[in-house]
């Protein structure tokens, strides 16, 4: 059996499809093979079947060879030769900054009537403040984030073989395969395969994985920062062995809070120089911008503050985050810390490092009025118990307070702390305080 290629990220294209309704542009970022273009074919068959929908599509994609040498003259040229006046016009850019003066012709074209400009980009610089929409406010933003389980399990052909009322530490799973999963077997496997959707005919474990996190590295280093930089004409990323360099000090050190300084003073040990802070944070930004890393900044909740040091940063991709760390020395607690990090994005909160006093609250959880503090650990030992629970405890507001664990059945303490299972977190259970916003 075939792993499903082309599997829609429908959660994703809902909210699209809503955001459609209105004139401002859309920026869709996210990382290599996340799933946004098929996100925009899947979208794009679904406008042309609607019968209550006659408006014109126009689509451009940067990085197909037709694209290769356009510039910004010619792109205005081929918009205002598809544009129609008289009807809904959208049009879907994909890798726009590829384009010199691209900006030009995304301001021309958001600028015609009855136009809604919907630009896909792996790199976040395209969110520039030369088009006039950015200045003025007036856009969104649709973050397409790593895969929850449920879409790994669905993408992988994964069936559950329990009922819905078993817990989820002894929850059993069924692979393409026919092999049996415990709970924290397929939780294993969550957090150690690429968390991009999979190719045709790339199944879990295996061995062409490898080559094709090799072939998304490569291409974020070249074409989404390198490329990207010097189309910009932004000089300062250039050498493209200290990008390495930094991108594997940061995949070392995940899970761990760094300053540019302290990265600076790491490269040493790759290049046999040191780089200067200044360097090290202009290409921490261009990391960071091309979606390989997502950044929580700090926050002193003592304080309540956000602090301008000491960040987070969070490998978007495991399989990329394996492929440079290797097997042997890939940290499954970082990899667990990650994965809920982004499933707390996904549910539409804003994310900070949390501390508290001088102990660390892992995450401080943010949407509205609402806030949630997070702790993660593989195991929940009685040895431990203190440390993990002291810095909740400590804060005495009576927002939710929750350790994740992977090894654990999903219970509550005296005082009211919620000890909950990793899988049943990721599956969207038990947490009923905490609900996805979209």
């Amino acid at each position: 059996m075939k792993a499903p290629s082309l599997i829609t990220r429908k959660a994703y294209q809902n909210r699209v499809l809503r955001l459609l309704e209105n004139d401002d542009l859309l920026f869709v970022f996210g990382m290599r093979r996340a799933g946004k273009s098929c996100l925009i074919e899947s979208l794009s068959e679904q406008l042309s079947n609607r019968s209550a929908w006659e408006g014109a599509l126009i689509r451009i994609d940067a990085e197909e060879a037709r694209w290769h040498n356009v510039a910004a003259d010619d792109l205005i040229k081929r918009f205002d030769a598809a544009y129609d006046p008289a009807t809904r016009n959208v049009v879907i850019a994909d890798e726009l900054g590829c384009i010199g003066d691209w900006e030009r012709a995304a301001e021309h074209m958001a600028s015609k009537p009855g136009v809604k400009l919907v630009i896909l980009s792996s790199n976040r610089r395209v969110l520039s403040e030369k088009l006039s929409l950015v200045r003025e406010g007036r856009y969104d933003i649709v973050d397409v984030l790593p895969l929850s389980l449920d879409e790994f399990i669905a993408m992988h052909g994964i069936k559950e073989l329990t009922s819905a009322v078993t817990p989820a530490h002894a929850k059993r799973f069924r692979d393409e395969d026919g092999n049996q999963l415990s709970a924290g077997e397929l939780l294993e496997l969550y957090l150690t395969e690429s968390s991009v959707p999979p190719i045709a005919g790339e199944r879990l474990g295996d061995p062409r994985a490898h080559i094709n996190a090799d072939g998304r590295y490569s291409a974020a280093i070249v074409h989404d920062i390198l490329e990207t930089s010097f189309t910009a004409g932004l000089s300062a990323i250039t050498a493209q062995a200290l990008l390495a360099c930094i991108i594997s000090v940061l995949a070392g050190s995940m899970g761990r809070n760094v300053s540019a300084t302290w990265v600076g003073k790491q490269t040493p040990l790759y290049l046999d120089r040191p780089s200067s802070t200044k360097t090290v944070e202009s290409y921490i930004r261009a990391v960071v911008s091309s979606n390989l890393f997502c950044v929580a900044e700090r926050y002193d909740i003592k304080a309540d503050q956000k602090l301008k040091t000491l960040m987070k940063y969070y490998f978007s991709d495991l399989g990329v985050y394996r492929l440079i760390m290797g097997r042997q020395q890939e940290d499954h607690s970082a990899a667990l810390e990650s994965r809920v990090f982004f499933e707390l994005l996904r549910r539409g909160y804003e994310v900070c490092n949390g501390k508290f006093g001088e102990e660390e609250v892992r995450f401080m959880a943010v949407h509205g009025h609402n806030r949630v503090y997070v702790k993660t650990a593989d195991v929940f030992r009685e040895r431990d118990r203190r440390l993990l629970l002291s810095p909740l405890r400590k804060i005495k507001d009576n927002h939710p307070k929750v350790i994740i664990v992977s090894d654990t059945e999903t219970r509550t303490t005296n005082d009211g702390i919620l000890i909950l299972n990793a899988v049943e977190f990721f599956l969207g259970g038990s947490w009923e305080r905490i609900r996805p916003i979209y």
